[in-house]
């Protein structure tokens, strides 16, 4: 997962590939990108798991943004022709409530997370130069918490509980972690995207936003599904990272 611009805080987060497997109690390790140590995960609740019913896999394929799968999978008849996006959240798990607090923190944001896979998308096409600038940055995170789009409905929803081993720092939390799909018409889609493209371009004092804002329907045109992850503190910020 590539490491973007932050949004509605003042840290970048890495994130590394998140779950991969299928099944929900299969162990997973990477490497974390901030500290280099090796973690295992271990999915120890999810939705479904009282009545003894394993997580789907679409879930897996939506958080290792496997979209091949994605597109193929449970989830490919409400996909099909449509332009979508994947969102999702994790917090630490300290009380009952916070699995309905992170459920509704996603929901209440995903035009924010949608409107940053945009930032991410036009800083890609200028070769991660937008990210590096401190005042496009600024006005990239300014438009995205005003964004507003329509059209898109949801397809999946579901949440997972990992016990999370830092076996290096010997130290274990338990995440939940909320995972969303938001699927839109890709002609509307297209229409919103260009609107928000040229917006970015309107009033910039970087040449690069203003030349996005010029080729909004080219870039529009050519964006691909996309992945984008918060996590969610105790109150003190969100932070966002984007494929």
């Amino acid at each position: 997962m590539k490491k973007t611009n932050l949004f509605l805080a003042a840290v970048i987060l890495s994130a590394g590939a998140y779950l991969t497997g299928c099944a929900s109690t299969e162990e997973t390790s990477d490497k974390s990108l901030s500290t280099g140590s090796s973690v295992t995960r271990e999915t120890i609740d999810w939705q479904g798991a009282v009545v003894n019913r394993d997580p789907p896999v679409w879930v897996y394929d939506a958080l290792a943004s496997d979209y091949d799968s994605l597109e193929n999978g449970e989830l490919a008849s409400k996909l099909k022709d449509k332009y979508y996006v994947v969102v999702s959240g994790s917090r630490a798990k300290k009380s009952d409530r916070d699995l309905k607090l992170l459920e509704s923190s996603v929901t209440a944001n995903y035009m924010v997370q949608i409107a940053q896979t945009l930032n991410n998308g036009v800083d890609q096409r200028f070769s991660g130069a937008l990210s590096t600038n401190e005042d496009t940055q600024k006005q990239l995170t300014a438009t995205a918490t005003e964004a507003k789009f329509t059209g898109f409905q949801k397809v999946g929803d579901y949440w997972l509980l990992q016990r999370v081993t830092d076996k290096k720092n010997d130290k274990t939390t338990e995440n939940y972690t909320v995972v969303q799909v938001y699927a839109c018409e890709k002609e509307l889609w297209q229409q919103q995207a260009a609107a928000y493209i040229q917006q970015l371009g309107l009033n910039a004092d970087s040449p690069d936003l203003k030349k996005a804002g010029e080729m909004a329907d080219e870039i529009a045109s050519s964006l691909k599904p996309a992945t984008s992850s918060a996590v969610y503190g105790d109150g003190n910020g969100v932070y966002f990272t984007a494929e």
